[in-house]
């Protein structure tokens, strides 16, 4: 289910303008809302690799 969002006319604009062919605002949002969520879990596991990497080489060092 998707959520409703208000937004000022202004800001409809612009996010307008970020729209494919058809696309409605809340079309555009609820595409760029996945793709940041898709953003944040590859930085998580970006994070998690480099903990695991200094881990290692902290325990190689001793």
């Amino acid at each position: 289910m998707s959520k409703m969002i208000r937004v000022s006319e202004t800001t409809h604009k612009a996010i307008s303008k970020h729209g494919k062919f058809g696309e409605t605002a809340n079309d555009v949002i609820g595409r760029l809302m996945s793709e940041l969520e898709h953003c944040k879990q590859c930085l998580k596991q970006e994070r998690r690799i480099k903990r695991k990497q200094r881990a290692k080489r902290k325990q190689s060092n001793k």
